[in-house]
């Protein structure tokens, strides 16, 4: 399960230019790193006031850890929406 993502430079201090220092509070169930660098993290969606997890969400991060707006427009995708 992934918590967050963060970079670490070599020495194991966290980098504070990735991500805009942003650590996930959400839930992760797969991690991919393509070719090119970019992130994908699949997710679930909480839904409430139930509070189930349902859906599942593609997240894209550019190198940067922003999200990729050039996947899904928006940088995410709601399979079951």
């Amino acid at each position: 399960m992934v918590r967050s993502i963060r970079r670490l430079h070599q020495s194991g201090v966290y980098s504070n230019s990735f991500g805009n220092n942003v650590v996930s509070s959400t839930y992760g169930v797969g991690l991919s790193l393509q070719s090119d660098g970019k992130i994908v993290l699949t997710k679930h969606k909480q839904n409430f006031p139930t509070e189930s997890f349902t859906n599942i969400l593609v997240v894209r991060l550019t190198t940067t850890g922003t999200l990729d707006t050039t996947f899904a427009g928006i940088g995410l995708y709601d399979a079951f929406d």
